[in-house]
């Protein structure tokens, strides 16, 4: 019975063992989880639009105006208007007229910084201020104003500088270090409804100001 009960004892001894050498150990860590949201974008401006001198001549009637065209490329010179807006604002060109005297025009410059490479983006909409107007600060309503119409914009960034195709999507995209350039441009009109407006007055020789809007959706 002696010897019995030894070996009992070291059976279940054995089966013990057995049991502790087969336990699952197991420890844990909490790791934070986080995220930070910009969507901000830089779009910075250098220069202005600028027409330079011109000699300027309001019409006697509506429909009767004259306009110059500051291409939005770089390095191009002032031209003939002949947009849609202009087209359709002066359908009876006859008195007014509207010389560039010197060439010393000037396009503002923007820059779109803050993207990822090649990201595209939409210049979509360029507008003037009150009514796309240059005027002279203060001017009573019978002096002639000059108006701002025929939106353009270039892209001078990237791999294929290109104009910018304002009527449609107005897509641009980013360069390789995400950034983009453009230049934008507009025709210079004389007053297109004398008439209407009361102009009883000629074009002042000082300087005629006013201010417009650019805007970039992403």
């Amino acid at each position: 019975m002696k010897l019995l009960n030894k070996m009992i004892v070291k059976a279940l001894a054995g089966s013990a063992l057995l049991s502790v050498a087969g336990s699952t150990l197991a420890t844990e860590v909490t790791v934070q989880a986080s995220t930070t949201v910009d969507n901000a974008i830089d779009l910075t401006v250098a220069g202005t639009l600028n027409f330079g001198t011109v000699r300027a001549v309001v019409g006697s009637a509506d429909g009767d105006c004259a306009g110059l065209t500051l291409p939005a490329e770089d390095g191009q010179p002032l031209e003939a208007a002949s947009g849609t807006a202009f087209t359709a604002a002066c359908t009876a060109p006859s008195d007014a007229v509207l010389i560039a005297v010197d060439n010393s025009v000037e396009r503002p410059e923007f820059t779109v910084a803050g993207l990822a490479p090649f990201t595209n983006v939409t210049l979509s909409a360029i507008n003037g201020g009150t009514d796309g107007r240059l005027e002279i600060t203060g001017a009573p309503s019978t002096i002639p104003w000059f108006v701002l119409t025929d939106w353009t914009a270039y892209q001078s960034s990237g791999f294929s500088p290109a104009a910018i195709d304002l009527t449609t999507t107005g897509n641009i995209a980013a360069d390789s270090n995400g950034e983009i350039v453009f230049t934008v441009g507009a025709t210079l009109q004389t007053a297109a409804t004398p008439t209407t407006d009361g102009i009883t007055a000629a074009y002042q020789e000082e300087a005629h100001e006013g201010e417009f809007t650019v805007e970039v959706v992403y």
